[in-house]
C-alpha cells in the first residue's frame, strides 16, 4: 500500500514537472490565431476568475479549497470530460426524483467548468423551487432559496460576461421571492450584456448598412476597445450607467434592437427585447404603471404621434363604455365579417360617430402589433384599464382612484359575462360587491343566500368561502368589510389586484401622517385583505404573500403562510391573532 502511494506521488510530481517544462510551448500552440479569435483546447481562465472572485470575498469562499484548485489543475484537459460525466449522474437522479442528491454533482460540475452556464442555472433552480417546494419548514424553504440565489450570484462572479444569469436571478426574484424592485434591476444588468453580445455579432457577421450601424453603436455605447467595459455596465446598473441605453428622445437603442433581433440567434439566450419585456412585467406589478409603459414603448419605439392616436383610441372605448378587448375585437369583426347581431358589434354600432373616429384610428394598433404583439397588447391594457386609476393615486385621490378601478374592472367583467367558464359562484361575487359597492347592502345579502342555497352541494367549500365571510359581515352590519372582502375576491389579473391594495397602503400612510390612526387602520384592513384575495387567487404571487406578513404586525396578527397553501381566513386570523386553516 506503501509503494503503491509512493509510486502515484511520484507519478504526480512527473506530470507536474513536465507540465512545467512544455506548458509554455503548449499556450503557444493554443493562441488564438487572429485578434479576437478563440483559443484552441480547454479554457484555464478559470483560475484566474477563482483568485479574483476570492479577493471579492475577502478570502471567504466555499470553494477556497486547495486540494481542489490542485486536483483541478491536475485534470486539466480532462475537466470537461469529468463534468460532462458528471452532469450525466445529476439527471439521473433528478430523474429517480431524487433531486437533493444533485446539489453536490452540480457544484462539482461548475467547479470543474465555471463556464458551462446550464450547470449554473440547473443548480440555483433546484434550489429556489423544487428543494423549496419540498422544505418541511419556512426557515428551510427561506434557506433552499437563498441557497438558489447565492449560487446564481456565484455564477454570474465567474461568468459577469453572461447576461442568461442575470436574466435568471432576475426571474427567480420576481416569480418566487416576489421582489420586483430587485428583479428589474437585475434585468437593467442583463439589458446592457444581452445588446452587447447582438451588437458584436452583427458587427462581425452582418453585411453592408447594418454591419456598419453595429460597428457604431458598438462604440457609441460601448467604447469597444475596453472589453471590460459591458461588464462595467452591468454591475454599476442604475440611472447614470444606463441612461444612454433607455433615452427615449433617440433611436439608437431601437436600432440596436433591431440589429440584435435580425442577427443573432436568440434560442439559447434571453434576447434584448424579452429581457425588457420582462422588466416591464416584474415593475407594472409593484405597481409602477407608468414605469411599465416607458419600457414597453422602449420595445415598440411608439413614436409621440402614435402614443396621441393610441390615447385617443383608448379614449373612445372608454366613451363606449367598452373595454379595450371589446372594443378592438368589434372594429375587427366589423371590418372583416361585419354582423349586427353580434353583441359586440351591435354595441358599438350604436355609437356611429365613434365608429368612425376609432376606424380611423386602428391602424395604429396595427402597426404596434407587428413591432411586437406582447408589449403593444400590455400597452393598450394599462393604458386603457389601469393609468386613470394610478394618475388619481399619484394626486393623492384614493377614493376615487379606487372608483376608477372599480370602473375598469367592471368594464371588463361585461366583456367576460358570456364566459361559459365562469363559476356561478365568481358570478355571484361579482353581483354582490357590485350591490355592496353601490350600497345596496340588502340585495347583495339576497344575492349571496341564493347562490350558496344553491351551490352549496355543487362546488367546494373554499369556492363558497367568501360568500360566506361577505355574507357574515353583511349579517353583523359592518358593511365597509364586507365590501372589501367581495371585492378582494373578484380578481381580474394581478395588475388589478396589487393596484387596487396599493390605493388602500397610501391611503393608510396619509391617514397615519394626519394622526388618524383608527381610521389609517381600516384602510390597512383593506390593503390586508387585498392582498390576501391576490394570495387566494394565485398562490405563486409571492409579492401577494410578503405583503400580507408585512402588513400583519400591524393588524395585531402573526401569519405564516407555507408554500403554494392558499387557504385563508382573515376573518378569523382577526379574531384569533393568527392564521388557522379552514
Amino acid at each position: 500500500m506503501i509503494i503503491q502511494r509512493l509510486v502515484s506521488v511520484a507519478l504526480v510530481v512527473g506530470l507536474l514537472l513536465t507540465n512545467g517544462l512544455i506548458q509554455p510551448r503548449i499556450d503557444q500552440f493554443r493562441a488564438p490565431k487572429k485578434k479576437g479569435g478563440e483559443a484552441y483546447g480547454p479554457a484555464f481562465d478559470w483560475l484566474v476568475r477563482f483568485s479574483e472572485i476570492q479577493a471579492l470575498r475577502g478570502g471567504g469562499n466555499k470553494m477556497d479549497s486547495v486540494s481542489i484548485v490542485i486536483v483541478l489543475g491536475i485534470v486539466g484537459g480532462f475537466r470537461s470530460v469529468a463534468a460532462d460525466v458528471l452532469w450525466l449522474k445529476s439527471d439521473e437522479w433528478w430523474h429517480k426524483g431524487k433531486a437533493d442528491r444533485m446539489i453536490p454533482l452540480l457544484k462539482l460540475v461548475t467547479w470543474l467548468d465555471p463556464g458551462f452556464i446550464d450547470g449554473w442555472k440547473i443548480a440555483g433552480w433546484h434550489w429556489a423551487y423544487n428543494l423549496r417546494v419540498q422544505a418541511p419548514t419556512p426557515e428551510e424553504k427561506d434557506e433552499c432559496m437563498q441557497n438558489g440565489l447565492n449560487f446564481l450570484e456565484e455564477g454570474v462572479a465567474w461568468n459577469p460576461e453572461k447576461h442568461e444569469l442575470y436574466f435568471e436571478l432576475g426571474w427567480t426574484n420576481q416569480d418566487k421571492v416576489g421582489d420586483m424592485h430587485k428583479a428589474a434591476e437585475w434585468y437593467d444588468r442583463a439589458l446592457p450584456l444581452a445588446l452587447h453580445q447582438g451588437l458584436k455579432f452583427g458587427a462581425e457577421k452582418g453585411k453592408g448598412e447594418a454591419q456598419q450601424e453595429a460597428k457604431t453603436l458598438l462604440t457609441e455605447f460601448y467604447n469597444d476597445d475596453d472589453p471590460s467595459r459591458p461588464c462595467q455596465l452591468a454591475m454599476q446598473v442604475g440611472p447614470a450607467s444606463l441612461a444612454k441605453l433607455y433615452d427615449l428622445d433617440t433611436t439608437a437603442y431601437t436600432k440596436a434592437l433591431k440589429l440584435t433581433n435580425a442577427h443573432t440567434d436568440w434560442t439559447k439566450a434571453p434576447s434584448p427585447d424579452v429581457v425588457l419585456r420582462m422588466k416591464s412585467h416584474s415593475i407594472e406589478r409593484m405597481p409602477d404603471i407608468q414605469g411599465a409603459l416607458r419600457t414597453y414603448n422602449i420595445v415598440l419605439d411608439i413614436s409621440d404621434d402614435e402614443r396621441q392616436q393610441l390615447r385617443q383610441l383608448i379614449d373612445l372605448s372608454l366613451k363606449a363604455d367598452m373595454d379595450i378587448d371589446e372594443f378592438q375585437q368589434a372594429l375587427e369583426l366589423l371590418k372583416s365579417k361585419p354582423n349586427p347581431k353580434d353583441a359586440k358589434q351591435a354595441k358599438l354600432l350604436k355609437h356611429p360617430d365613434i365608429l368612425v373616429a376609432a376606424q380611423r384610428l386602428f391602424p395604429v394598433v396595427t402597426a404596434l402589433r407587428l413591432r411586437d404583439t406582447v408589449a403593444s397588447g400590455a400597452t393598450m391594457t394599462i393604458m386603457a384599464r389601469y393609468v386613470e386609476a394610478d394618475d388619481l393615486l399619484r394626486q393623492n385621490e384614493f377614493a376615487a382612484a379606487r372608483k376608477a378601478l372599480i370602473r375598469s374592472y367592471e368594464r371588463f367583467y361585461n366583456f367576460h359575462e358570456d364566459d361559459n367558464r365562469k363559476k356561478a359562484t365568481e358570478i355571484a361575487i361579482h353581483d354582490a360587491f357590485i350591490a355592496c359597492d353601490r350600497k345596496d347592502f340588502a340585495a347583495a345579502e339576497q344575492i349571496i343566500k341564493k347562490s350558496i342555497a344553491k351551490e352549496s352541494k355543487a362546488v367546494s367549500s373554499r369556492d363558497l368561502q367568501p360568500l360566506k365571510d361577505g355574507l357574515e359581515a353583511l349579517e353583523s352590519k359592518d358593511f365597509d368589510h364586507a365590501t372589501i372582502l367581495l371585492q378582494a375576491a373578484t380578481v381580474v389579473d394581478t395588475i388589478y389586484s396589487h393596484l387596487m391594495a396599493r390605493i388602500y397602503e397610501k391611503w393608510a400612510d396619509q391617514l397615519n401622517k394626519a394622526g388618524n390612526e383608527a381610521e389609517a387602520k381600516k384602510q390597512w384592513r383593506n390593503a390586508f385583505d387585498t392582498w390576501i384575495g391576490a394570495s387566494a387567487h394565485n398562490a405563486s404571487d409571492h409579492l401577494a404573500h410578503a405583503r400580507v406578513r408585512a402588513i400583519a404586525p400591524t393588524l395585531g396578527l402573526h401569519i405564516v403562510i407555507p408554500e403554494f397553501d392558499n387557504t385563508y381566513d382573515p376573518r378569523k386570523a382577526e379574531m384569533t391573532g393568527q392564521r388557522p386553516r379552514r
